[in-house]
């Protein structure tokens, strides 16, 4: 019995990794789309699946968030890569916000080297997503202006602020 009590506890941990994103994500991810993202898509009349093929065949650069080896977010940036503009999405699953820490700290990364080359960058979001509001506000988007569906937001970075980040 004694034993058994000095032997070291094995602990579960969490991997997360960012890849590089491929067309088959766009059909999980949909699988796993938050209720209110889902949501949202629907009050619109949006079919999920074809927006974020959409999105994710627009964009110059779009990864791939897996927790633990399984599909939790995927994201990208809208519009070519000579533009000091671009579009942002991002779909996260209801597991991924059980990591809400790990999920800023990763978006704050990539929205770090995204404005590397980025001055401005723009989202949209549905008005009833208070969730994704929220995320946005903490990654530094600001509301610009809306309608009663959704709100656009946007993220401005002088090159003075890139070149200190």
């Amino acid at each position: 019995a004694n034993r058994r009590r000095n032997l070291p506890r094995v602990q579960n941990v969490t991997h997360f990794t960012l890849t590089e994103a491929k067309p088959y994500h766009c059909g999980q991810m949909v699988r796993l789309l938050r209720k209110e993202h889902r949501n949202a898509l629907i009050a619109m009349g949006v079919d999920q699946h074809r927006q974020l093929r959409t999105c994710f065949d627009g964009s110059a650069m779009r990864k791939a968030w897996m927790i633990d080896g399984k599909l939790a977010g995927l994201g990208g940036v809208l519009g070519t890569q000579l533009s000091s503009a671009g579009y942002i999405w991002l779909a996260v699953s209801e597991q991924a916000t059980r990591y809400p820490v790990t999920m800023v700290k990763t978006a704050r990364e990539q929205l770090n080297e995204i404005m590397q080359t980025k001055r401005l960058l723009i989202t949209t979001i549905y008005q009833d997503d208070k969730a994704s509001a929220r995320f946005a506000k903490a990654m530094g988007f600001a509301m610009e202006k809306g309608d009663e569906n959704h709100s656009t937001w946007v993220l401005r970075r002088e090159i003075a602020e890139r070149r200190a980040a």
